[in-house]
């Protein structure tokens, strides 16, 4: 995913398709909304790639 704001043009590439879309007159706002979501998403779907909070190092605080 790619954003040129001076263009306002989004660029996103989809990995199963191999396909590019390009999304033009995007709003630096909502290209922050996709970019959100799209993070989001990522989380849920591959939660071992999230960071260990601080003071959680797996064992029992007690």
């Amino acid at each position: 995913m790619a954003y040129d704001p001076d263009s306002r043009i989004l660029s996103v590439w989809f990995v199963v398709s191999d396909k590019r879309y390009e999304f033009d007159n995007v709003p630096p706002e909502t290209f922050a909304a996709f970019k959100a979501a799209f993070a989001k998403l990522f989380q849920r779907a591959h939660p071992e790639s999230l960071p260990v909070p601080s003071g959680c190092g797996g064992k029992d605080a007690g």
